[in-house]
């Protein structure tokens, strides 16, 4: 398809929700030949990458397609649309935090007394911020099985390694030692639930068994697990019995509400196919905006997810 010429002065664009999720909607009128000029709408999904503090872009640029005729982009200067996004979204902020503290406002106590643990041994603090910085992430195969770590069968190739800091510095002991650390946090008290995004291609029914054979992230909050979602199956809600062996992270690490669960597995209880703006309804909640929607470049995500119920296996 061609690239067509776009006539910057003729944009305008405001922010809308629909159904909990953030939108900007564009128009702008483009050249499509000599005196040709036509208005191209569309919206997109607002992502957190476009008003995070990490990124250092002058501009925000969308891609638009024009009846099959041709592809455009638009070009935004970046404290200009972080002010126009400011004045729209300033007004949800309460209504947000209420509802993250109907998700969150009970756990507090035991992250707290978590978080003390964490600080208190610095071998545990060590562990937990390799945890966040994803030191353990992509470490199972394609069949779900833990990959073979590299064996340090003597010091030579030890020392080589300029930047080892300590023998956390290896996968395989840092999962070891990550599983050992389970025991040093008390487990709460009551039944309550997580929710995690997997991305596989795999249909669920139920009583399936899902295997996760080393310790992985959920969150207290579903929105925050729906941003995690990209365009394959599923978003799990998952029912954890009480006592079982978690790390509250959510006063160590505010913004992602997480919650480690020990390696186990899950048996689906229930399956449900819903549209992804609807997620909000499901829950039960009000309809406002959350704009923690991640996707890759070009990706385009699914209307529809699914829902995966399951419990905790302790049998």
């Amino acid at each position: 398809m061609q690239e067509l010429k776009t006539i910057p002065e003729t944009l305008e664009y405001y922010f809308e929700k629909y159904n909990g999720i953030v939108y900007i909607h564009l128009k702008i009128f483009v050249e499509v030949g000599p005196g040709d000029t036509r208005m191209a709408e569309f919206k997109e999904i607002i992502s957190n990458d476009m008003i995070s503090l990490k990124n250092n872009a002058e501009v925000i640029s969308f891609t638009g397609v024009l009846e099959n005729i041709g592809v455009f982009g638009i070009y935004i200067p970046r404290t200009e649309f972080e002010e126009v996004f400011k004045q729209y979204y300033s007004k949800f902020l309460e209504t947000e935090e209420e509802i993250i503290k109907k998700y969150t406002k009970k756990f507090n106590p035991i992250a707290t007394k978590h978080l003390a643990i964490i600080q208190k041994d610095p071998k545990t603090t060590r562990i937990m911020k390799k945890w966040i910085e994803c030191a353990l992430c992509y470490i199972t195969d394609k069949k779900g099985e833990v990959i073979k770590f590299k064996a340090e069968k003597d010091s030579f190739f030890k020392r080589l390694d300029l930047h080892q800091e300590d023998e956390l510095q290896n996968k395989g002991v840092l999962l070891k030692e990550t599983i050992k650390i389970f025991r040093k946090f008390p487990g709460y008290s009551k039944e309550f639930t997580v929710w995690r995004a997997i991305n596989i291609n795999r249909i669920f029914k139920k009583g399936d068994i899902v295997t996760n054979p080393v310790p992985f992230s959920t969150s207290l909050l579903p929105y925050t697990s729906r941003s995690f979602l990209h365009n394959t199956c599923c978003l799990f809600e998952i029912t954890v019995p009480k006592k079982f062996p978690v790390i509250f992270l959510h006063k160590f690490r505010f913004w992602e509400k997480e919650v480690i669960l020990q390696k186990c597995d899950f048996r689906v209880t229930n399956v449900k196919k819903t549209k992804r703006e609807n997620l909000s309804k499901y829950l039960g909640d009000p309809d406002i905006p959350w704009i923690r929607q991640f996707s890759k470049p070009g990706m385009v995500l699914p209307e529809t997810m699914v829902i995966v119920k399951c419990e905790v296996v302790t049998d």
